[in-house]
């Protein structure tokens, strides 16, 4: 098989199907990033790199969770020539190095699903929300771990940025609305409110710019839209 960009027809699938059953040692039906580049890789092209290779491993594996099955494997590939068919072309995508998710210890990510991440130009930090309680903050460049900032147990459903105030805004499970600081980087509280009486709870975030400055509107577990005045 002289490369991945070359059609691939029914018997170099076979091919690439024995060899891949191959590589996979410890028959887990997947394959690690070193089985792929050293055993399945010199099979998709002698013009590619081991750095190619590898970055080609990170785009099958869709999951990000560390292993290659087959069908990510054929799945890529179809897409691939779809892709391409379509004039679309795998240089808009925008790879990072291998090592870019080693770069933060295990302990500082959530402890529970992530709903909401957002990113803020002014301050140049990544914003993730967990039912964890907590939302965390992340350099732009890197994603390095910056801070976490704990809400209690209260799970987050949403957050906005109010670039005039520069203020971030929270909404939680128990109905309530927090603001935080982000002026200063201080990231401190600075004013709560609740939804009241029958009203459901804040889902969702939206910012309306007009004269009389920024306002926000949320939608409710209710079906309620509602702009705080």
């Amino acid at each position: 098989m002289s490369g991945v960009d070359e059609e691939i027809n029914l018997d170099q699938l076979k091919v690439l199907k024995k060899i891949f059953e191959e590589a996979d040692e410890d028959g887990s039906g997947e394959l690690d990033i070193d089985e792929f580049c050293e055993k399945l890789g010199p099979h998709l092209g002698g013009n590619l790199t081991i750095q190619q290779i590898r970055q080609l491993f990170m785009k099958i594996d869709a999951d990000a969770g560390g292993t290659v099955d087959w069908e990510e494997f054929t799945n890529y590939m179809f897409l691939e020539r779809a892709q391409e068919a379509a004039g679309i072309t795998s240089e808009n995508w925008r790879l990072f190095p291998q090592d870019f998710r080693d770069k933060n210890d295990p302990g500082v990510s959530h402890r529970g699903p992530v709903d909401r991440i957002m990113y803020c130009e002014s301050i140049d930090k990544y914003i993730t929300c967990s039912r964890d309680g907590t939302f965390r903050l992340w350099n732009g460049s890197d994603l390095k771990h910056f801070r976490t900032m704990s809400m209690g147990s209260s799970w987050i459903t949403d957050c906005i940025y109010m670039p005039m105030v520069r203020k971030l805004v929270f909404t939680t499970v128990d109905r309530a609305i927090s603001f935080y600081e982000a002026n200063r980087g201080s990231y401190d509280l600075s004013g709560r409110v609740y939804a009241s009486g029958g009203m459901g709870v804040p889902q969702t975030l939206s910012l309306v710019t007009n004269d009389a400055g920024e306002q926000l509107v949320y939608g409710d577990s209710k079906g309620h839209i509602v702009m705080l005045l």
